[in-house]
C-alpha cells in the first residue's frame, strides 16, 4: 500500500487504530518474557473477569460433556432400558469434536487471542442457529417431549450462548482478545 494512501487511511474513521492498515488483523503485543531459555514467549495481558468466565464455561462444559462420553462408554449396555443421547457413531463423533472445540476455545480465550474470540463468536452463534432451526422447522414435536428440566436447561443453553456471543462482541472483551 502506497505512503499516500496509508496516511489517508490513518486519519480514517473506518480504520482502526489497533490494527494493521495492510491486513486488518490485530497489532501483535510486544510483551515478552525473556525467561531462563530466552526463548521470548508471549505474555498474555491481564484478562477482564467476564474473558476468564467464558473461559470457564467453556472449559467446563467441555470437561462435562468428556466425563458424560466415558460414563457412556463403559457404561453396560445389556440392559434395554439404557438409552443415551449417545446411541450411534454419529452423535459420539459430534460429541467428541464437541469437547475437544469446547477446551480449543478456552485455551484461545485464555491467551487472550484474537482467533479465540472470533471462533468462539462463530461456533456458538452456528450452534444457535442450529438448535433455533432443529426446534422451529426440522423437528418442533422434539419441544413437546421434553420434560420441564430439559426445556429448561435448552432455554439456559440458547441464553448462555447468546449472552457470550455479545459479551465477546464488547469493546471490553475486545480489547482484553486481540493478540
Amino acid at each position: 500500500m502506497g505512503a499516500a494512501r496509508r496516511s489517508r487511511l490513518e486519519g480514517s474513521p473506518l480504520v482502526s487504530h489497533t490494527a494493521d492498515p495492510d491486513t486488518f488483523q490485530p497489532e501483535a503485543q510486544d510483551e515478552r518474557d525473556d525467561g531462563a531459555d530466552g526463548a521470548g514467549v508471549a505474555l498474555a495481558p491481564e484478562l477482564p473477569f467476564g474473558v476468564k468466565v467464558v473461559a470457564a464455561f467453556l472449559a467446563i462444559d467441555g470437561l462435562e460433556r468428556g466425563v458424560e462420553l466415558v460414563v457412556w462408554a463403559l457404561q453396560d449396555r445389556s440392559s434395554v432400558l439404557t438409552s443415551s443421547p449417545y446411541a450411534g457413531f454419529f452423535p459420539l463423533m459430534a460429541n467428541g469434536l464437541w469437547v475437544f472445540l469446547h477446551l480449543l476455545l478456552a485455551a484461545l480465550v485464555l491467551l487472550g487471542t484474537w482467533w479465540g474470540r472470533m471462533w468462539t463468536q462463530a461456533i456458538l452463534t452456528i450452534h444457535l442457529v442450529f438448535v433455533v432451526n432443529e426446534l422451529v422447522s426440522a423437528n418442533p414435536e422434539l419441544w413437546l417431549y421434553m420434560g420441564s428440566g430439559g426445556r429448561l436447561r435448552l432455554l439456559a443453553t440458547l441464553l448462555i450462548d447468546m449472552t457470550i456471543v455479545l459479551y465477546l462482541a464488547t469493546p471490553t472483551a475486545r480489547r482484553a482478545l486481540r493478540r
